[in-house]
């Protein structure tokens, strides 16, 4: 499947030139996820949603590696319907993947 790197660039109405966005496929369908300037940014995802992110203890919010955070990302409760997740730059640029099937990208 091809992304489209308007739609990428696109997030909550701003165009962005750089950073990074992750890509959802569901049932052969993409759906065009959050956007962070770096990759790292996309960890604060794979925590459950906090009201209050000064309780946050941000030793306890740690990325490792694109690998582990993708793998994250599709593990958790709100995408257990999603075949496989990306992550690409927003001028394109394939970075990684994961999915259900098949492991890494």
């Amino acid at each position: 499947m091809k992304v489209d790197v308007y739609k990428l660039k696109i997030y909550e109405g701003t165009i962005y030139n750089d950073g990074y966005r992750l890509v959802y496929r569901k049932n052969n369908e993409l759906l065009y996820g959050s956007y962070a300037k770096e990759i790292e940014g996309f960890i604060y995802e794979t925590y459950p949603y906090n009201p209050y992110p000064y309780y946050i203890n941000d030793e306890e919010i740690v990325f490792t590696t694109v690998e582990d955070l993708l793998e994250r990302l599709l593990k958790m409760d709100s995408n257990k319907n999603i075949d496989e997740v990306f992550i690409y730059k927003v001028n394109g640029e394939f970075i990684s993947s994961y999915s259900r099937e098949k492991g890494f990208k």
